[in-house]
């Protein structure tokens, strides 16, 4: 998973479809973890899976006032079951990925501490 550190930057996603994101006038063709202190996380495609995703979310979200999960072109409701099955110290929602980056623009706009995991529909 590469780190891309964004720094001293408006951090606001400008574009997405399908196969891509644009932040910040740079595109990424892989899912993204996206915090609003800048860190941007490259996951591939084997870390998106229920599992994998409680465990990522355990190990590198850190306690924001909303952490959005983008599930693609639908709304992965396994995902979410499991993830309210599970001790979560952080409030989640999970929602198709383009509600999510809105969410997470205007969120990121207000100077809340937000959080993204945003996955593409590959």
């Amino acid at each position: 998973m590469e780190l891309v550190k964004e720094n001293n930057l408006p951090l606001i996603i400008s574009y997405y479809d399908d196969q891509s994101f644009i932040i910040n006038e740079i595109k990424y063709t892989s899912h993204l973890y996206i915090s609003s202190t800048g860190d941007i996380r490259l996951i591939d495609s084997s870390q998106f899976v229920e599992q994998k995703i409680i465990v990522f979310t355990k190990s590198f979200v850190t306690v924001p006032e909303i952490l959005l999960i983008g599930t693609g072109r639908n709304v992965n409701h396994l995902l979410m079951m499991n993830l309210m099955a599970g001790t979560n110290t952080y409030p989640f929602e999970i929602m198709n990925t383009s509600s999510a980056i809105r969410t997470f623009n205007v969120i990121k706009s207000e100077g809340r501490k937000i959080e993204a995991l945003l996955q593409l529909n590959t």
